[in-house]
């Protein structure tokens, strides 16, 4: 049997609906299969398609989600940052919270702390015990340009020992020490491109999705200092950005994109796609072979890339009604936030 999960529905209250658990006579198991006999007979795998695998919804808003290979953790528009921890089949647990700033976005970590972007509290950095518990240690807000006003936090990703805050009221972007204790410390704030919204980095350039000036790329100094090396507009208002081993990825208000970045942080255009529907794409990750993008009312996007950087679009997925914002993954799983319907779990069908 050769089928996609997503088109196994059951018809109920008036409507077709996806089916997305079974029960075994034990328990609600999520459905990968068909139980008949007492065994369990797996569909095929069908390739380069989304599989949905387990979801969790506290209530109020999800927006930014990552994983550090212990636990998934959640962002929300509503004052919750959430730790879940997440079994080897890709079941959710619930384990805790904080909710002492409003608006959390992206998220991301070194290894010491978590670090929040927070629209109206600026960057929030985080101790997570064994359990998953979470605890605030520091926040630093940030101001736009003329200092009069707070720049709304949107992403944050750390390396080469600073954390780097993307902000869309302009407020640029960002770079900031961690101490021992998790006590941040601004270290300088480029407002070159002044309305950040993603921001990414691997071990020559930090990238900035901005909605104004497209895409930018930056050197950092061992003081933390930021040059801008290379921006590349007409690619419409980009929220996020993700960059591989080979190429760079934004998600714009206009679609996906794919460049090439040179030794120097030039940008070169390679390829787009648009395939429609309501929203706008918002986050994005790749694993080289594969690129996942978030598009709002219409979920969850996978894309094929090649040697040359160029898009094939693959498969889609969308259940809720809520819209699909920021997107990770990793060797087993993809993570996707889902503003209004909680967190969502995925994996890619190879």
């Amino acid at each position: 049997m050769s089928t996609k999960v997503s088109q196994i529905k059951t018809y109920k209250n008036g409507s077709w609906q996806d089916i997305t658990k079974v029960h075994d006579g034990s328990g609600w198991k999520n459905f990968r299969g068909v139980y008949s006999g007492g065994i369990w007979y797996e569909l095929q795998s069908v390739s380069g398609q989304l599989e949905f695998v387990d979801y969790d919804d506290q209530g109020q808003s999800y927006w930014g989600v990552w994983h550090d290979g212990n636990y998934l953790y959640t962002g929300g528009y509503d004052s919750r940052f959430r730790s879940y921890s997440v079994d080897e089949s890709g079941n959710l647990t619930y384990v805790d919270y904080t909710g002492e700033h409003p608006y959390y976005y992206g998220i991301h970590g070194d290894g010491d702390f978590v670090y929040t972007a927070s629209e109206a509290n600026g960057l929030v950095s985080h101790s997570i015990d064994s359990g998953g518990n979470i605890t605030k240690k520091d926040n630093q807000i940030i101001l736009n340009e003329a200092g009069t006003n707070l720049a709304g936090a949107k992403d944050v990703w750390c390396q080469d020992g600073y954390i780097f805050v993307a902000a869309d009221i302009e407020g640029g972007l960002s770079s900031f020490s961690s101490d021992s204790n998790g006590n941040l410390t601004l270290k300088d704030q480029d407002y070159t491109n002044d309305t950040c919204r993603g921001v990414h980095g691997d071990s020559n350039f930090i990238y900035a999705g901005c909605a104004s000036e497209g895409v930018a790329t930056y050197t950092v100094d061992v003081s933390g200092n930021l040059t801008v090396k290379d921006t590349y507009g007409s690619v419409g208002s980009v929220w996020g950005v993700f960059k591989d081993s080979n190429f760079l990825y934004a998600a714009s208000t206009s679609g996906l994109y794919s460049f090439s970045v040179d030794g120097s942080g030039n940008l070169t255009l390679i390829d787009s796609d648009d395939q429609g529907g309501v929203g706008n794409y918002i986050g994005v990750w790749s694993n080289d072979t594969y690129v996942v993008v978030t598009k709002e009312e219409s979920g969850l996007l996978l894309y094929s890339v090649d040697g040359n950087g160029n898009l094939t679009f693959l498969d889609s997925d969308y259940r809720g009604t809520g819209e699909y914002k920021y997107v990770w993954g990793d060797s087993d799983f993809i993570y996707v936030g889902c503003e209004n319907d909680g967190v969502r779990i995925y994996k890619i069908n190879t």
